[in-house]
């Protein structure tokens, strides 16, 4: 009985014959023909992609801007176009109407205006950037750090709603806007433009607070935001003369001002501020339910909010 081949015995000789061989060797020269020809066209694809994406079809050739009333449009646009220079892996440009980096002029923009309250982009007519933006009106100014001795000709800074410098803002001589003074600009005071100098809700709360005082016949110039516990607003009462109104941060600004508009209603102290007003040195709303004011004449009164009386003391 004969020991059958073993499989590897028999595939060995069937290699080992003349017309296999030729076979194998063929068929080994067709794959490395194959690889190479498979190589060549995908190489040919990608170039050929590489060549459509580079194309001045597939280019975005204008930048266009809109919404924009104080930034000039040609600072935009070229923010724009240096967030969409160079190229990736430099074969495809970043100013490709697909893959150009939105994200990237975005932050930019927004980062290098402040003054944007929205950036909106999109492609339109497939080669132009359309950009529209709406912008912060400014409201308020930030004049700098120096809450002791005010001054209302220094160089001052638009505000957002927020507490936050948006751009550099022209003289003005009267109080068309509230000047901020102090609070904690986060990094280099010398370029504030961008950064916050307090927090959004007690900027808020700070705003609100001067246009109920407002309400009562005063024009509030200047507002000091101390590092203490007490903030003060400054009054315009004309002719170069000024008051100044002393407060807690930590009390309920809605209480104050109702306190201060009873002391103001009484007839004694409004017939006062009518006549003399000129001569009014601060109201002081650091007590409860109390309102102290002083004129120049030297008399200082404390009006009970809740009460009908009032007391006057005489300073020595």
């Amino acid at each position: 009985m004969k020991k059958r081949p073993q499989s590897n015995d028999l595939n060995k000789h069937i290699k080992e014959l003349p017309n296999m061989q030729k076979l194998l060797h063929r068929r080994k020269v067709i794959h490395r023909y194959l690889r190479i020809f498979f190589s060549v066209v995908s190489i040919g694809i990608i170039v050929g992609i590489i060549f459509i994406l580079r194309s001045s079809q597939m280019q975005i050739k204008t930048i266009t801007v809109s919404g924009n009333e104080i930034i000039n449009s040609s600072d935009v646009i070229a923010d724009a176009k240096q967030s969409l220079s160079g190229s990736y892996l430099y074969l495809i440009p970043k100013t490709n109407i697909f893959f150009y980096p939105k994200n990237t002029v975005y932050n930019n923009l927004k980062k290098d205006f402040p003054r944007f309250d929205s950036i909106h982009m999109s492609l339109v007519n497939k080669t132009t950037l359309e950009i529209k933006v709406t912008e912060e009106r400014g409201t308020a100014l930030w004049c700098g750090q120096d809450v002791d001795i005010p001054d209302m000709t220094s160089q001052c800074y638009f505000t957002d709603t927020k507490g936050g410098v948006i751009d550099i803002a022209p003289y003005y001589s009267g109080n068309v806007y509230i000047r901020f003074f102090g609070g904690a600009i986060s990094s280099d005071v010398t370029n504030p433009i961008g950064k916050t100098f307090i927090e959004s809700d007690s900027y808020a709360r700070l705003l609100n607070f001067a246009q109920n005082i407002s309400s009562l016949g005063f024009q509030i110039q200047a507002v000091r935001i101390t590092a203490g516990t007490d903030d003060f607003f400054i009054l315009d009462l004309g002719d170069s003369h000024t008051a100044f109104v002393q407060f807690r941060k930590t009390d309920d600004y809605s209480t104050l001002y109702k306190n201060l508009q009873t002391a103001i209603n009484k007839t004694d102290l409004s017939k006062n501020i009518e006549q003399n007003k000129k001569n009014l040195q601060y109201f002081d709303l650091r007590f409860t339910n109390k309102v102290y004011y002083k004129f120049n004449d030297g008399t200082m009164i404390h009006t009970s909010s809740s009460t009908a009386t009032t007391s006057i003391k005489k300073l020595q």
